[in-house]
């Protein structure tokens, strides 16, 4: 029974930290101007996608606790390759003109990961010379983007 309930308290502090670092990539995006909330046609739902004011860019971003989401997850990874294929997708259509791709978590060390997984993913789907940052925005957050 005590293990039983130290994995039910672990799922809810997992979920809470997923939902701190999803809400604080909800307000970069709104920072710098995406602030149209959209989805995609195919159904995918990252945990962030915002179109700007002009409906011509498109931020599109996943939260990752890195105590269980990173590049090592498969499915995790496979997930997030289906986004970006679907963001190419759009800007293919001619539906969007530009955007951010972005991930946040709350490790440096997972950033890092993340940031050569990104880079990976993003020319393995011709992408030319995607080029990911890591961007600090707060002191347990961390934002990889390009």
């Amino acid at each position: 029974m005590e293990k039983k309930f130290k994995s039910l308290m672990q799922i809810l502090l997992e979920d809470q930290e997923h939902e701190r670092i999803k809400n604080e990539l909800t307000q970069y995006a709104n920072s710098i101007g995406y602030t149209k909330k959209v989805k995609f046609n195919n159904g995918m739902e990252p945990d962030v996608l915002y179109l700007n004011v002009d409906g011509d860019s498109l931020f599109m971003g996943e939260a990752k606790d890195s105590a269980n989401e990173t590049p090592s997850n498969s499915k995790t990874a496979e997930r997030i390759y289906g986004y970006i294929k679907t963001f190419r997708d759009c800007l293919t259509a001619g539906l969007i003109k530009r955007g951010f791709i972005a991930i946040s978590t709350n490790d440096i060390a997972v950033a890092n990961d993340w940031k050569t997984w990104l880079n990976a993913a993003c020319k393995k789907i011709g992408f030319t010379d995607p080029d990911f940052t890591i961007k600090t925005i707060s002191a347990n957050t961390y934002l990889i983007y390009w």
